[in-house]
């Protein structure tokens, strides 16, 4: 079995970025999956990453989760690009999840410049998408997937067009549908 990152916040100074580095801690490192077949994303060479994902049959499966602003993996509200399949984007203080994303890092002198994420693009060739959603936080957000119309400033709207999307929601996340 293969690992591909689907997104990084590069830390100054880190040899691994803020999504490697929990996926060390959670799943790599207690699983003692081999690093060879751990392939992350990163800034530097987000495109070489994704041909080697399509020279080796692309993925399987993919598990997100949903963020209570609408994003998924690191295609944030008003940095997100539909049409790439994976891309970087500038970290900026004028992005409206800038300071609660500033919360995140386990060093606030260590603010990224850009973060690189897969887009759309790429998600629509995964065979199987599954979209995890727990908590009344993600009511709302799960609402707006479902019923907003497709933009880039809710991004989770474009997921809805992937042809084997799986959700999984518990009762407080489901709340809100009908």
């Amino acid at each position: 079995m293969h690992f591909y990152t689907f997104d990084e916040v590069p830390l100054a100074g880190r040899e691994r970025g803020l999504t490697l580095s929990a996926l060390y801690e959670h799943l790599f490192g207690p699983g003692g999956v081999p690093e060879a077949n751990i392939h992350p994303l990163t800034v530097a060479d987000h495109a070489s990453v994704a041909r080697e994902l399509h020279g080796n049959g692309g993925l399987d499966l993919m598990l997100i989760g949903l963020g209570a602003d609408g994003h998924f993996c690191g295609n944030m509200p008003y940095a997100t690009r539909f049409d790439q399949e994976t891309y970087t984007y500038e970290f900026q203080d004028s992005y409206p999840w800038y300071e609660d994303a500033l919360r995140l890092l386990p060093d606030p002198a260590e603010v990224p410049s850009r973060v690189v994420t897969m887009g759309a693009a790429m998600l629509a060739k995964v065979r199987r998408l599954v979209l995890i959603v727990s908590g009344a936080a993600k009511a709302d957000a799960l609402a707006g997937m479902l019923e907003r119309e497709i933009s880039t400033d809710f991004p989770a709207t474009i997921l809805r067009t992937h042809p084997n999307l799986v959700v999984v929601a518990d009762r407080e996340a489901a709340s809100r549908l009908g």
